[in-house]
């Protein structure tokens, strides 16, 4: 879930093809990598790849985790 075209082509630019290597480097550090090619990665896009970690769409994610991620 989540994971669209355009952010799995970013994923793709960052070294990130497959999901072992996803899990491996996590969501906070893809997103870190991403906003290092695209200052426009947003808090949203975060949510989008912790989401897509857990299995779930960005909306359901904990309140919590949320937070942690905002924080």
């Amino acid at each position: 879930p989540n994971i669209g075209p355009k952010l799995e082509a970013q994923l793709n630019q960052i070294g990130i093809f497959t999901l072992a290597q996803f899990q491996e480097i996590g969501a906070q550090k893809a997103w870190l990598a991403i906003l290092a090619i695209d200052d426009s990665a947003c808090y949203h896009r975060l949510c989008a790849l912790a989401g897509a970690l857990a299995g779930m769409p960005k909306k359901e994610l904990p309140t919590e985790m949320k937070k942690e991620l905002k924080d």
